[in-house]
């Protein structure tokens, strides 16, 4: 395949930006899609154990 030949700048810099922008949306949706998963996980952690997501009891070093 050949490279695009534009016929001026101006056709040059609406292509790159038009490319930009749907690069931007995607790693933009990529980024919210992260972060949903992270809350969801935050989420099941928290419903699995507790609201502090602590797995196991404290120990206080004064119960000896």
């Amino acid at each position: 395949m050949f490279p695009r030949v534009y016929r001026s700048f101006g056709d040059f810099e609406k292509s790159e930006l038009r490319k930009l922008d749907n690069l931007y949306n995607s790693v933009d949706e990529m980024v919210d899609e992260m972060l949903l998963a992270e809350l969801d996980d935050d989420l099941v952690s928290e419903a699995e154990y507790g609201a502090d997501g602590i797995l196991f009891d404290r120990i206080d070093e004064d119960e000896e």
